[in-house]
């Protein structure tokens, strides 16, 4: 929960495989890298209307 003007973070993270390859021949390898979202919030309460500003960061 946030108040007025608190910042809040959420961020989403999956473990995904990535297939490589080294050579023409190689049947390749299976790397794991990390991708996901983060995004921070800071809601303005104004009445009954609440704005919602996001940020978003892609990795």
């Amino acid at each position: 929960m946030l108040n007025d003007r608190e910042q809040g973070y959420i961020t989403v993270v999956l473990n995904v495989p990535f297939l490589v390859f080294t050579e023409v021949t190689d049947g390749g390898k299976i790397e794991r890298q990390n991708v996901g979202v983060s995004l921070q919030v800071t809601p303005h309460i104004i009445g009954d209307t609440v704005l919602w500003p996001i940020s978003h960061t892609c990795r």
